[in-house]
């Protein structure tokens, strides 16, 4: 099995932060001095995520993107807010190799199905955050502050019913702990999983 290392860079009002269970976050520094450190470390994707924007509507941090885009030569996706084409056109022209969709996706999935249809399934991945409540896996929406009353798995079975081509899950209680990944789920989120699948919520303050 192929793996990569994906650097997350949480960003806040245009600063680099890092939280805890999705809370709690502090305050690092500039977004682009990071990138260009693990860009010399490596990497083999940045992912930039607006932590912010579904909850207060903020705007998609274009010119971070644009301006990082250019001075990194790895691929670059972005998530956080996304609930338009719109918006996913204007990622894709500045330079964004693929765009993440959680909120809108849970809300309307027929916008994940209308953004595989347009730009690809290559283009397309689905960030779902998840928690154990009950002993069960359930998503979450809002950076994690809603439950969104769906199963981890059933939602996992229709998002690769769409077509997405890659989905990202974050274990929010794993979060920013550094102490390593939720082996369990993922193993069991591996057994039926036909698309990419990108493992975050091991890693923490010190990554």
């Amino acid at each position: 099995m192929n793996k990569r290392i994906i650097s997350r860079l949480d960003i806040k009002n245009g600063i680099l932060v890092k939280g805890i269970s999705l809370e709690g976050v502090r305050n690092l520094g500039e977004p682009g001095f990071f990138s260009k450190a693990y860009y010399k470390d490596n990497i083999d994707e940045m992912h930039f995520h607006n932590v912010i924007a579904t909850l207060y509507e903020s705007n998609m941090m274009f010119d971070i993107i644009e301006k990082n885009s250019k001075e990194i030569f790895v691929n670059v996706s972005v998530g956080g807010g996304i609930k338009n084409i719109k918006e996913v056109d204007k990622l894709l022209r500045i330079g964004v190799d693929k765009v993440v969709i959680n909120s809108a996706g849970v809300k309307d999935p027929t916008f994940l199905k209308k953004l595989v249809e347009v730009y690809g399934a290559s283009t397309i991945s689905v960030n779902i955050e998840t928690a154990k409540v009950n002993d069960k896996y359930e998503v979450f929406v809002q950076t994690g502050r809603e439950r969104a009353n769906l199963d981890l798995f059933k939602w996992i079975e229709k998002v690769q019913k769409i077509g997405v081509g890659e989905i990202i899950v974050t274990d929010i209680f794993s979060e920013g702990k550094n102490k390593g990944y939720n082996i369990n789920l993922f193993k069991k989120i591996r057994e039926n999983l036909d698309c990419q699948l990108v493992a975050h919520g091991g890693a923490g303050p010190k990554e």
